[in-house]
């Protein structure tokens, strides 16, 4: 075979804007090597990080995170017979196995037999997660249908009995209430060598500590704490001390980035106008963002790093979904970025610059519910003051969806002779149609009718569990919409098809059930209409086969949807700039920032 080429990286490992420790770590050419089988290795989404961060936050789990040291190299290879030159500077040692065979070889001709799965190889991630998996099954993990980095495993007594524990009780939960006790489990997260562990009492690491040292790996623990930041694939992380909020920024990476590209910041940074990440005036089609003409100049990389900077938004985006409609409307622009494209990112820098502490709170403190529902404080509604009911304080009130009211059931003809909902459901009225839902999980869908430079429509959802979004996006449709009905089914079906993944991890995690579809909110009356109503297809016969799937989730109970006010639309952020005051709004429901919520029970 032919050998690889090596060599030896040295790097600073960064911890927002602190260097944690300086790396020289062997990497080998394996760019150069031919290998016929699949190289793939599973690495975690975004979304399962968050959810199982929110999950974590909801039951006051105990968060735990660490580091595989060199985990690369604790597998073996896959064959035998790879080779690599030594890298520059390095030579033969007469302690060094085949010493006596290239002692007197000139240095060209000198190889090393690799054993290892050395960082570089492109099997390597492959071999060191298929390690992994035999590892954690054969103590008894599973990983999840939804998500094949997250494993779960639950503890039995020595005599086959589940290992019942006490479950914590949340802030501001009734004293003379008891929770039943449930079966002790450990979930863990796993990406390449960082592993986030969760469990009710802790000892879900140590455990892990244990069982890898068995197999020749060693785990460094890195707690989370809510005195001081952890890192998490460089994600900041605080739990709170009684372990009911968990909260994710990247406060150090943005503001890292800020001063790198434009310079040490002044006070021109903290005006107004950057306290939103894009102007409003960029909606309006006289001041929209369009691609490069054969009469404007394109700005080139020295000038300003337009990919660059496109880029880490992206991955900030991770746990900062304000960013993501500018985002998304600047990265359309990334071949020939122009003046005034780099005028956008240079305010979408300064903007990330003064909200760089911003961070995204789950929270099992506020019993689980979507933003949607809230009290009125209108006093003068006759229900002004009235909690949300569920089985136990029903008090014969419905939630009207259209006008944001409570209302006596004795008032409306289809509450007449029905049961109060069933404990923990929230019962709806939603134009006549009476609909009980589960409020601990929701989301909502919103279309920008063509509002792009090229007529596309703009998709945005909101996917809500834990007090805070776990799933968000904003994207340009495919497709121009001849209406906004059509804008708003492509919408709806795009965020439904993101909703799948979490509501299968939420219940392979126990935390939902999927015997009750998940409220999904439309503004739209009429996308609403032909989204609820199986085999309707006026209006929608050029994308029936679409419709036909939206309805088919219907039918099998995975959504229900619900109209929702447009001023109540958090999903409305996603599709289009915003002026401050409505941007703020939705961004304090979004990040769980307020007093958003308020008990329902």
């Amino acid at each position: 075979k032919r050998p690889l080429p090596s060599t030896m990286l040295i790097t600073r490992k960064m911890n927002g804007e602190e260097v944690d420790k300086c790396k020289g770590r062997l990497v080998c050419g394996g760019h150069c090597e031919v290998y016929g089988n699949d190289t793939f290795a599973p690495t975690p989404h975004a979304i399962s990080f968050r959810t199982a961060c929110a999950v974590a936050a909801k039951n006051g789990l105990t968060l735990e995170s660490g580091d595989i040291t060199s985990a690369f190299i604790t597998g073996g290879l896959d064959e035998e017979g790879v080779i690599m030159r030594p890298p520059k500077g390095i030579k033969p040692s007469p302690m060094d196995i085949g010493y006596d065979i290239v002692k007197n070889l000139d240095p060209s001709r000198q190889i090393l037999i690799i054993h290892k799965a050395l960082y570089g190889l492109a099997r390597s991630p492959k071999l060191h997660m298929a390690k992994m998996r035999r590892v954690l099954e054969s103590d008894g993990y599973r990983s999840t249908d939804a998500e094949p980095c997250v494993y779960v495993k639950k503890l039995w007594n020595e005599d086959g009995t589940p290992r019942m524990v006490e479950q914590k009780k949340p802030p501001n939960f009734p004293k003379d209430m008891e929770l039943p006790k449930v079966q002790e489990k450990h979930i863990i997260l796993i990406h390449v060598d960082d592993i986030l562990a969760m469990s009710r009492h802790g000892g879900a690491m140590d455990h892990l500590v244990k069982l890898l040292g068995e197999h020749g790996m060693t785990l460094e623990v890195k707690p989370i704490s809510h005195d001081k930041k952890s890192f998490f694939v460089g994600v900041e992380m605080i739990q709170s001390e009684d372990k009911f909020t968990v909260s994710l920024g990247v406060s150090g990476f943005l503001s890292r980035l800020a001063k790198e590209i434009l310079g040490e910041p002044d006070e021109s940074w903290n005006t107004k106008p950057f306290q939103v990440p894009m102007t409003a005036k960029y909606k309006n089609k006289t001041h929209m963002l369009v691609p490069a003409s054969e009469e404007d100049r394109v700005i080139s990389a020295e000038e300003f790093p337009y990919r660059k900077c496109i880029g880490a938004l992206l991955w900030a985006n991770v746990v900062r979904p304000d960013k993501c409609q500018a985002v998304r409307q600047l990265s359309r622009f990334c071949l020939k970025p122009t003046k005034k494209h780099v005028e956008a990112a240079k305010h979408l820098l300064k903007y990330c610059y003064n909200t760089r502490d911003r961070t995204i709170n789950y929270s099992g403190a506020d019993r689980q519910k979507i933003p949607y529902f809230r009290k009125e404080t209108t006093e003068d509604l006759d229900t002004a003051g009235l909690n949300q009911y569920t089985s136990s304080f029903y008090g014969g009130h419905v939630y009207d969806s259209a006008t944001g009211t409570w209302k006596d059931a004795k008032s409306m003809p289809s509450q007449l002779g029905q049961d109060p909902p069933a404990k923990g459901m929230v019962r709806v009225d939603d134009d006549g149609l009476t609909v009980d839902i589960d409020p601990s999980m929701g989301m909502y869908n919103d279309a920008s009718f063509q509002s792009t430079f090229d007529y596309k429509s703009v998709s945005g959802h909101a996917t809500f569990f834990g007090s805070a979004a776990v799933d968000w996006g904003s994207h340009t449709q495919s497709v121009v919409a001849m209406s906004t009905m059509e804008a708003e089914i492509f919408a709806t079906t795009k965020g439904t098809q993101s909703l799948m993944h979490v509501r299968t991890l939420l219940h392979e995690l126990g935390e939902i059930s999927l015997l009750n579809p998940v409220v999904s909110f439309e503004d739209n009356k009429a996308a609403k209409l032909c989204l609820a109503v199986p085999d309707r297809r006026k209006g929608a016969k050029h994308f029936e086969r679409m419709l036909a799937r939206a309805h088919q989730w219907v039918q099998a109970k995975v959504v229900n949807y619900v109209y929702c006010r447009t001023d109540e639309m958090v999903a409305d952020v996603f599709t289009k700039p915003m002026e401050e005051g409505l941007f703020n709004k939705f961004m304090k429901i979004l990040f769980n920032e307020d007093n958003t919520y308020e008990d329902y029970e």
